[in-house]
């Protein structure tokens, strides 16, 4: 049975504090394609160099997303967190002081572990106070932060793009760093999370400030069965054929998530489409514009995916994710089509594989394993995104702008096929429902 529990105005206070990670990632992941000719010039990178630069970020996000789940299981979410803000302050720092690759490069790393363990803790975090009639739209709030990062990274490369010192956008970063770390104080541990350390007046405590109604006492038993069970059947149920399942579809899904290409518009746009427009300020614009339609189709999902369900966005994202791409492929010949590919294709990814990937690992795994489950998954997602941002420079010089989109096209052709046999419906169930029904095979 659903709960309709009403969210409290400190619960969406936790909502947005947890969520600001989302920003942090699509800050530090985004932020060097506007800077990153500013900095092979000084730095006299080659394009080997120059790739490697981009793609630290991503090593250490997958990293950090290899330990996250851990931790967050052991240490508690909020503890995770704050952890993290702190590892992205030092990182942030350490990017804007540096005076040589080597440096630089450390800062990237550190910020890239700290990007991969709160892809991991946020989502995880999100899920956990959230009503399950409103836990799609909060936990696809973390993807629409990763979208503002994106976009205030375009913003400030569009910003500053005739001033020489490129170090202003990693001062710049420091401010949201900051300011998530001294928010993050103010927020409560996870109910669900407080319940598997047996710890009840806390997780009542918690669930007291999160919710304005007395329905969610109902929900708190339905929690504490589910934690009890939990630790009683811990080495049997990795076991279970429904787990095995379960664990195939997240890392399925976190796989497509970045073969399909989005990252490289993400991360080489101005480069992409400076092949077309000759000019780099065409391309900041055009990239500027690819931000914020990324940023207002987020919106859109996040508004209408409880409503509307998760396969729905997955499948029709993906049909324009596929579109996109083949409209891509005529970049170098009509700079036109080819802007209008990257705006199709971007609205694809942020409304159905962008934000519904966080909701669904959030929602699928049992309390016990949801943190390791989680990690694993990312991890194989962060993998894939690093080895497609160190090689799309390469894929380029070999099989050129369209041969990289025709390769795309085709695997998001899969992942099509992939979502609509294997991804299964999870609106408005509460958490514990949704443990019940993939153990009984029905999900």
């Amino acid at each position: 049975m659903i709960h309709q529990d009403k969210f409290t105005f400190f619960a969406l206070f936790a909502l947005l504090v947890a969520a600001s990670g989302g920003i942090l990632f699509g800050y530090h992941t985004a932020i060097l394609s506007g800077i990153l000719s500013s900095v092979k010039a000084e730095f006299s990178l080659s394009v080997f160099k120059e790739g490697i630069l981009v793609s630290t970020v991503l090593l250490g996000g997958l990293i950090g997303a290899l330990f996250a789940g851990v931790a967050a299981d052991r240490w508690g979410r909020k503890k995770v967190l704050l952890a993290t803000a702190v590892l992205f302050c030092i990182g942030t720092l350490i990017q804007a002081i540096s005076y040589g690759n080597t440096e630089l490069l450390i800062g990237r790393l550190m910020t890239g572990i700290a990007v991969g363990v709160s892809s991991v803790v946020s989502p995880l975090y999100l899920a956990e106070i959230a009503p399950p009639h409103n836990r799609g739209s909060f936990v696809a709030a973390y993807q629409l932060f990763v979208a503002g990062g994106i976009l205030l990274a375009y913003g400030v490369n569009f910003a500053i793009e005739q001033h020489s010192n490129w170090r202003i956008v990693f001062y710049f970063g420091l401010i949201p760093s900051l300011l998530q770390f001294m928010c993050l104080f103010f927020i409560p541990e996870t109910p669900s999370w407080l319940m598997r350390q047996k710890n009840n007046i806390s997780a009542l405590g918690s669930l007291e400030h999160l919710r304005k109604d007395t329905e969610w006492v109902n929900h708190l038993e339905e929690m504490k069965k589910t934690a009890d069970s939990q630790n009683k059947e811990q080495a049997k149920q990795l076991l279970e054929p429904h787990l095995k399942r379960l664990l195939f579809i997240g890392l399925f899904l976190s796989i497509f998530q970045q073969i399909t290409g989005v990252n490289t518009v993400f991360y080489y746009a101005p480069k992409i489409f400076s092949q077309g427009s000759g000019t780099s300020h065409t391309a900041l614009l055009v990239t500027l514009v690819i931000g914020i339609i990324n940023f207002l189709s987020t919106i859109l999902s996040v508004l209408f995916l409880d409503k509307l369900g998760r396969r729905l966005f997955l499948l029709a994202g993906t049909l324009a994710m596929i579109i996109g791409q083949i409209l891509l492929i005529f970049t170098t010949s009509s700079p036109l089509i080819g802007i209008l590919g990257a705006l199709i294709y971007v609205f694809g990814f942020a409304i159905g594989l962008g934000p519904i990937l966080w909701v669904l690992l959030s929602e699928i795994y049992p309390l016990r394993i949801r943190g390791k489950a989680m990690g694993l998954a990312l991890f194989a997602n962060w993998l894939f995104n690093y080895l497609i941002s160190l090689t799309f420079l390469s894929l380029l010089e070999k099989l050129g702008l369209s041969g990289a989109f025709i390769l795309y096209a085709f695997i998001s052709v899969l992942c099509f096929i992939f979502i609509y046999f294997f991804i299964p419906e999870t609106k408005g169930k509460s958490l514990e429902e949704i443990e019940q029904l993939a153990s009984e095979g029905h999900l």
